[in-house]
C-alpha cells in the first residue's frame, strides 16, 4: 500500500482480487487475507496495524474493514480540522517552564506551580475545552470506569438502539478532541437521529431508562426524544422526528435510513465520464459508484440505438466498480472487450484523465466567476459537458454534437453561467394582474428539451418559491450581473 491513497480503497482492491480468485475456485483463508492486509499497511499505519494484530479474539475481514474505515475517517477529520478546532492538550497551552532532562530521566519536571493560582481565562480545560477552570475541577469530569465521559465519545459516531457491534477506535486520544456542538453528520449505518444539544429541539419529552449503542461498543443514556428543525443554506427546513437527546455524543447524527424511509433522497454524487473515440464525452451523475454498471448499460443502449452499431471495446482504470463480477459478466455476455489500465498508471488512460482535468478546471472557473456555492458543482458539471460537446475537436473541424446527431447547431443560445435572468413565467402559472417574471440565476441547459434551468432568488408569484430550481424557456439575461457574487 502507498501513503498517498486511501487505505480503505486499497484494501477493497485486495479484497476484489480475492473475490476474483474465489471465482476460479482458489479460495484464500480469511485469516491469511486479514494478516496479508495488515502486513501491507503503509508506514504511518504500522502502529495501528500492530494494535489490531495483538488484540484479543479473532479478527474477521468485516471487523478489519470497520476498523480501517473508522481510523481513516478520524485521520481525515483531524487533518482537515481548522487550527482552533484541532486536538489540543492543557499541558501545551500558554507558556510553561520545563527543566532540562538527561537520557536517564524517567519523568519531566513541569516546573513550580502555585497551589492557589487561579486559572486564566485564555487557558481551556483539556476535558471539555471550555475556559475558566482546570480539568481537575471540570463539571464535565470523566465518569468512573465503565461509564461514559460527558466529553466526546470516541470511535464511530454511529448510533443504534439495537445490539452493539464490536468496533474499533483510533489509538489517538479522542478525549482531547474538540468539535463544534452544532455539527451534523449523515450516517447511513445509524437507525435513529441523535442530538447532543437540547436547545436545538422545537419539541421535547423527557424519558428515562433508554440507551443507544455506539460504534465503539459503548452505550449512552437517552435523556429525551423530540423534534429538530434543520435550516439549509437554500432556506428550506428539514424536520427530524423522534430525535434522541444524547448529551455525550460528540457529533449530531442524521440517520440516513430513517430519512430515506420518510421519502427523502440522499444525494452523495459521484461523476462518471464515458469517452467515445470520436464523439468524446458522455457524462452521468451517480449517488455512489455501485451505479456504474447501470449507467454503462444506459449508455450502451442509447449509443447502439442511435448509431446502429455495436459497442466492441471498453477501456477503464482498475476501479472497484469496473472489477465487480456483475460488470465482468455483462461484458462477457455481450462480447465487449474490457481493457484495463495497469495498476497505478493513469497515463495509460490519458484521454479520460485529461478530460477529468479539463472538467475540474472549467467547473472551478464557473463557480468562481458566478459566486455560486460549491454544492452547485453538479449543475456546473452538466453545463461544462454540454459546452465541450459543442466545441470543435482537435483532430476534426466538426463538433461532437455534429458527429452524434448528424446536423449543425447554432450556439446563439449560449449564456453566461450564473448570471442574472428575468424569467418569464407561463400564463397558466401566474395571475392576469401582477408580475410576470421572477429573478433567477442561470444554471444551465436541459438536454432533453429547449428549456433552461434557473435558481429562483426573488419571486412575487405564488407557487414559485425562492431557492427552488425551475425549468422555463423564455428569459432575458443580464450577462454582466452576477447576483450571487
Amino acid at each position: 500500500m502507498v501513503e498517498d491513497r486511501s487505505v480503505a480503497e486499497q484494501t477493497h482492491e485486495i479484497i476484489n482480487l480475492e473475490h476474483a480468485l474465489a471465482d476460479v475456485e482458489m479460495k484464500l483463508p480469511e485469516k491469511f487475507l486479514v494478516m496479508s492486509i495488515l502486513d501491507k499497511f503503509p508506514k504511518s499505519w504500522e502502529n495501528f496495524g500492530m494494535t489490531l494484530k495483538h488484540q484479543k479474539g479473532r479478527l474477521s475481514l468485516d471487523d478489519l474493514m470497520i476498523a480501517i474505515s473508522i481510523e481513516e475517517e478520524h485521520r481525515n477529520q483531524t487533518h482537515k480540522m481548522p487550527v482552533e478546532h484541532q486536538p489540543r492538550a492543557n499541558l501545551i497551552v500558554g507558556k510553561q517552564r520545563v527543566n532540562k532532562i538527561n537520557s536517564n530521566s524517567k519523568a519531566i519536571n513541569k516546573g513550580k506551580t502555585t497551589k492557589n493560582k487561579k486559572p486564566k481565562a485564555n487557558k481551556p480545560c483539556w476535558n471539555c475545552g471550555q475556559v475558566g477552570h482546570w480539568a481537575k475541577f471540570c463539571p464535565n469530569k470523566k465518569a468512573k470506569t465503565g461509564q461514559l465521559s460527558t466529553g466526546c465519545v470516541g470511535g464511530s459516531s454511529s448510533a443504534s438502539t439495537s445490539g452493539a457491534t464490536e468496533g474499533y477506535v483510533s489509538v489517538q486520544p479522542e478525549l482531547l478532541t474538540i468539535y463544534e456542538p452544532c455539527d451534523w453528520l449523515i450516517d447511513t449505518g445509524a437507525n435513529v437521529h441523535v442530538c447532543a444539544d437540547n436547545s436545538l429541539f422545537v419539541s421535547y419529552q423527557a424519558i428515562t431508562g433508554k440507551t443507544v449503542s455506539m460504534g465503539n461498543s459503548s452505550t449512552a443514556e437517552v435523556l429525551g426524544i423530540g423534534s429538530v428543525d434543520l435550516k439549509f443554506p437554500s432556506g428550506r427546513i428539514l424536520s427530524l422526528k423522534r430525535v434522541h437527546h444524547v448529551p455525550t455524543i460528540r457529533r449530531n447524527i442524521i440517520s440516513g435510513s430513517v430519512i430515506v424511509r420518510e421519502g427523502y433522497e440522499l444525494a452523495f454524487k459521484f461523476k462518471k465520464v464515458v469517452i467515445q473515440q470520436f464523439c468524446k464525452t458522455v457524462m452521468f451523475l451517480m449517488k455512489n459508484k455501485d451505479e456504474a454498471l447501470d449507467k454503462f448499460i444506459l449508455f450502451k443502449n442509447e449509443a447502439e440505438t442511435q448509431t446502429g452499431k455495436k459497442l466492441k471495446r471498453l477501456r477503464s482504470d482498475r476501479g472497484g466498480e469496473y472489477e465487480s463480477s456483475k460488470f465482468t459478466e455483462y461484458c462477457q455476455t455481450f462480447g465487449i472487450i474490457h481493457e484495463e489500465t495497469p495498476p497505478y498508471s493513469p497515463s495509460s488512460n490519458g484521454v479520460a484523465e485529461r478530460k477529468n482535468r479539463t472538467f475540474k478546471d472549467m467547473i472551478n472557473s464557473l463557480l468562481l466567476t458566478s459566486g455560486l456555492p460549491k454544492y452547485f458543482v453538479g449543475e456546473a458539471l452538466n453545463t461544462t459537458c454540454h459546452i465541450l460537446n459543442r466545441v470543435p475537436l482537435k483532430h476534426n473541424t466538426s463538433t461532437p454534437f455534429e458527429l452524434w446527431k448528424g446536423r449543425k447547431l447554432s450556439l446563439k443560445y449560449f449564456r453566461m453561467w450564473g448570471c442574472l435572468a428575468k424569467v418569464l413565467v407561463p400564463k397558466h402559472k401566474r395571475k392576469k394582474l401582477g408580475p410576470k417574471t421572477v429573478d433567477a440565476v442561470f444554471l444551465g441547459y436541459v438536454e432533453t428539451s429547449y428549456a433552461l434551468r434557473f435558481l429562483v432568488i426573488k419571486s412575487e408569484i405564488s407557487g414559485i418559491e425562492v431557492n427552488t430550481i425551475v425549468e422555463f424557456r423564455d428569459a432575458v439575461f443580464l450577462e454582466d450581473v452576477f447576483p450571487m457574487k
